[in-house]
């Protein structure tokens, strides 16, 4: 695991990780974490962390994986479409929750657990395939969050959450980039709470931004 910029290998004998790290830079990933068993860990990210293949890297046999990200985890190149963090979930218990409070800058991709996450920061996705996975999976967009869908006007962006069961948006949801022509896909369903804010250009009847949603769609005093 030298290519990682932290490496942290639990075996299934360990009761449980617990690890805070300042800052992490990878040629493969800024993180890289894998548990043999059942093992509980929480991860804390007080710094940069990013890595040319992902930013963090998670593969684990089964229990819940915690993720707290206080700063900016991201793909090396910055970009919205490259892959800022994986997780793989070989064990039938294993999951993902991220608690974003930073910036996550980039594609998120899960495992076959019930995974989650949580956003009270920056998730700048545009343009991006976010893949997750297996497992009834949540996106939940709290009061501060920000979720950017689209950012380039010159482009005709397409962002897909697939895989996901269910997104929940208390915050704002932006495909407002000053070009019209952008879609968001949502693979399930979607709800807007009171107060909240899906942000979109439109350029005449024929020219607008677009959400789409495999499921349900409920508006509660969506703005």
């Amino acid at each position: 695991q030298s290519q990682n910029g932290a490496a942290l290998v639990a075996s299934a004998d360990v009761a449980s990780v617990t690890a805070t790290l300042q800052a992490a830079t990878g040629a493969l990933s800024g993180v890289y974490v894998e548990t043999a068993g059942a093992v509980p860990t929480d991860l804390m990210f007080n710094g940069l962390v990013e890595g040319a293949v992902s930013g963090a890297s998670i593969n684990a046999a089964g229990g819940i994986v915690r993720v707290r990200n206080n700063s900016t985890l991201r793909n090396r190149d910055n970009s919205s479409q490259s892959v800022a963090f994986s997780s793989e979930a070989s064990g039938p218990n294993a999951a993902v929750a991220i608690d974003n409070r930073g910036d996550v800058v980039g594609a998120v991709r899960f495992g076959a657990g019930a995974d989650l996450f949580d956003n009270s920061g920056l998730w700048n996705g545009a343009g991006a395939v976010h893949d997750f996975g297996g497992g009834q999976d949540q996106f939940i967009n709290h009061v501060a969050g920000r979720f950017i869908a689209a950012g380039n006007a010159n482009v005709a962006e397409v962002t897909r959450l697939s895989n996901l069961e269910r997104v929940v948006n208390r915050g704002l949801i932006s495909l407002a980039d000053g070009g019209a022509d952008d879609v968001l896909i949502v693979g399930g369903d979607i709800s807007f709470a009171a107060g909240s804010v899906l942000a979109v250009n439109i350029n005449g009847a024929a020219d607008t931004d677009l959400l789409s949603a495999s499921g349900t769609v409920e508006l509660n005093g969506v703005t």
